[in-house]
């Protein structure tokens, strides 16, 4: 009988061959990049008004103009999203790496 080497280092060993576990630490850390659209910005806003203290949470808000706003120091950024930006939030369970 073959076993994985993944079963032996996870605790969790009871998820799919495709799914990999990570650290709350690393998944807060790493992010996917969003567009806002009109079917997500709610969604989004309320991971922009969680920040990156909170999981889940987003780190930064991108413009269109290719600016940066990290939602650490910026508490307002979530207020005025537009269509378009682009929006870098946290790993989440089921998400893509």
């Amino acid at each position: 009988m073959w076993i994985s080497p993944r079963v032996l280092s996870s605790r969790a060993i009871l998820i799919s061959s495709w799914t990999k576990s990570v650290f709350r630490s690393i998944a807060t850390n790493l992010t996917y990049p969003e567009r806002v659209t009109p079917y997500n910005i709610a969604y989004l806003q309320e991971l922009v008004r969680n920040s990156s203290t909170i999981y889940p949470g987003a780190r930064y808000v991108v413009r269109d103009t290719g600016e940066h706003i990290d939602s650490r120091y910026d508490k307002h950024a979530d207020a005025s999203l537009q269509y378009g930006w682009i929006i870098k939030w946290h790993l989440k369970d089921g998400g893509w790496v």
